[in-house]
């Protein structure tokens, strides 16, 4: 298969808006499973779809973003606005995302920009700092971007490194994010077209987590 990100700049942008509404999706199912129905593991497996395509996504907005340093204050900024809501809603000690996908967004800058000796300071920082998915969610970005002239490559790859996380500790719950990375060629070919403000998708994340937290404190 050709790369699928070999599209016009125009309709990458347009079709891309299906990958972001999905991943929000997959990305509430999740959270409602993690607050209100731990028990329900299908909730979380269905959950697991949502962060390779975020990752997907992120480095469709690498490529196409004509300020990198602005989209990577908006990523630092909403992960900073996302600390608070998310700890309520997990109660656990790691960063949120939004800082995963900034790690994720600085490796693709150096390796573009060729500033090559920044990479291994970027993929040490997960050994340090606790963040979402941790170094495997920054090579998952990293490996997408560099295999990005070719789908089974990208998703080889993904395959891989998700056996590896799964091998080292991880849950085995996230065999099912390669789902999710195969549902990205049928997402970005889906013909309805449209555009949703992208502040909408930066402030969705918080606002829905402090929302099932307040509805988990409510209904205690």
């Amino acid at each position: 298969m050709q790369s699928i990100q070999k599209d016009s700049s125009t309709s990458r942008k347009i079709y891309s808006e299906w990958l972001k509404l999905f991943a929000i999706l997959f990305m509430v199912i999740d959270h409602i499973g993690l607050v209100f129905y731990p028990e329900v593991q299908w909730l979380r497996q269905i959950g697991r779809f949502a962060f390779p395509i975020f990752a997907y996504q992120i480095t469709i907005g690498f490529q196409l973003t004509s300020n990198k340093k602005k989209y990577l204050q908006r990523l630092l900024t909403f992960a900073v606005i996302s600390a608070v809501p998310y700890y309520l809603m997990t109660e656990l000690p790691t960063l949120n995302i939004f800082f995963t996908l900034s790690l994720g967004f600085l490796a693709m800058w150096a390796i573009d920009a060729k500033k090559y000796y920044f990479l291994p300071l970027i993929l040490a920082l997960p050994f340090f700092i606790l963040i979402d998915y941790g170094i495997y969610g920054v090579l998952t970005i990293l490996f997408l971007y560099l295999l990005r002239r070719n789908f089974f490559l990208q998703l080889a790859g993904f395959f891989g490194l998700t056996f590896l996380y799964i091998g080292s500790g991880g849950s085995v719950l996230q065999i099912n994010a390669v789902f999710g990375l195969m549902a990205v060629p049928f997402l970005l070919n889906l013909k309805d077209r449209f555009n949703i403000h992208k502040y909408f998708y930066y402030a969705f994340y918080p606002a829905h987590m402090l929302l099932l937290w307040l509805l988990e404190v409510s209904f205690k």
